[in-house]
């Protein structure tokens, strides 16, 4: 029951949130769902870069929207039936600090022996 109002109260009064409040800068949202840090499938928006060949089977030839070599990102917000919606990890995800390889668990544990030696 309470899992199924998180998920009421995500979709239909928090996204909107921060939709208006970061003016539809749907980047800046995926910074604050740190779905930049989670797996694909646990993203509530997605990322997609847009090719030079998709830009022009859209527009066309000219269309200019890759001048100085800057990418056309396309964010999507995942449809409301979409799994990640039920996934509670989804949800962790964005309080969670993103999980660790063993090379920064050793970095870290080696700076942090470092700092304790001095």
């Amino acid at each position: 029951m309470a899992f199924t109002e998180l998920q009421s109260v995500f979709q239909n009064k928090i996204i909107p949130l921060l939709e208006e409040y970061f003016f539809e800068d749907w980047n800046k949202i995926r910074l604050v769902l740190a779905d930049n840090q989670k797996p694909l499938e646990k993203q509530f928006i997605k990322e997609h870069v847009q090719e030079n060949q998709e830009l022009n089977a859209l527009f066309g030839v000219k269309h200019n929207l890759d001048l100085y070599g800057q990418s056309v990102v396309k964010y999507t917000l995942v449809d409301k039936a979409d799994e990640v919606w039920c996934d509670a990890e989804s949800y962790i995800g964005i309080y969670s600090k993103g999980s660790k390889t063993s090379d920064e668990n050793q970095e870290f544990e080696s700076s942090r022996q470092m700092v304790t030696e001095q």
